[in-house]
This record gives structure tokens, sequence and C-alpha cells, in this order.
């Protein structure tokens, strides 16, 4: 982290495990020749970089699919600190939509989902109280 803020950075659907940490700017070439905690490492969801640090994690990709990683700062996001992982991209592509939701998407047919509506939400502009969606 060369920036003067900390950055909470956040992993989703899986953990990382924290390999080893430390001040300074950190090439990948040097990252590789660290002796790393790989006995009991810590393992979190979320992790700060403070300004002026690095840290190196594992994270454990074992099911095909996508995690988000992103700083929780969201201006950080917009900033481009926000990215997917796409894990063993081979068996996502060779995924199948289930038939179930298939079904319950059904062409947009909205009775799918809430079988008591007995008519089409509006199309046009309404007010904030929505009263076009109320009327019978």
């Amino acid at each position: 982290n060369i920036a003067g803020a900390d950055h909470p950075f956040h992993l989703h659907n899986s953990p990382m495990f924290v390999l080893s940490s430390g001040p300074g700017v950190i090439s990948p070439e040097e990252a590789s020749r660290l002796q790393h905690n790989l006995t009991n490492p810590l393992r979190r969801d979320t992790i700060t970089v403070a300004p002026g640090t690095w840290r190196v994690v594992r994270v454990i990709t074992d099911i095909p699919g996508t995690l988000l990683f992103h700083c929780h700062i969201v201006w950080h996001q917009v900033q481009g600190l926000l990215g997917i992982l796409l894990v063993q991209p081979e068996r996502v592509q060779q995924l199948q939509i289930p038939q179930d939701n298939v079904n319950l998407c059904a062409g947009g047919n909205m009775s799918m989902i809430d079988p008591g509506r007995k008519r089409a939400l509006p199309t046009g502009p309404t007010s904030y109280a929505l009263p076009a969606a109320s009327k019978a």
C-alpha cells in the first residue's frame, strides 16, 4: 500500500489466509522468496493494509464461480480498488442454469413470483407513493 490511507480489503465467498506481512514495497519475486506462515495462518474475510505495508494472502479456489474483492471504502472502489476474481473459468463455462431457476424467471411473468398479483405493474411514470400500482 503506497497510498496514505488504510485499505480494508474484503473478499466475498472465500476466506483469505494471511501468510506474511511487512513494511515497504515488495515485488512478486521478493514475495516468492519469503518464509510464509503455512502452519497456522490467520483466517480473515477482511484484512487492513496500512500505509507503507504489504500482505501476502492465500485464497482457496476449489469452487468455480466469481469472488468479489474490494476495499471497504466506497470512493476507493470507484477509483479502481474493486475487482472480480474468476475461479476455474473452464468449469464455469460448463455450468448449467437449474431448470427451477428458469421456471422461476418464466420469461418475466410476475405472477410466477407473486401468484396473488392479478394486474400488471404500471409501465409509465408514477408518483413517489406509486398509486398506479395500488389501484384496483
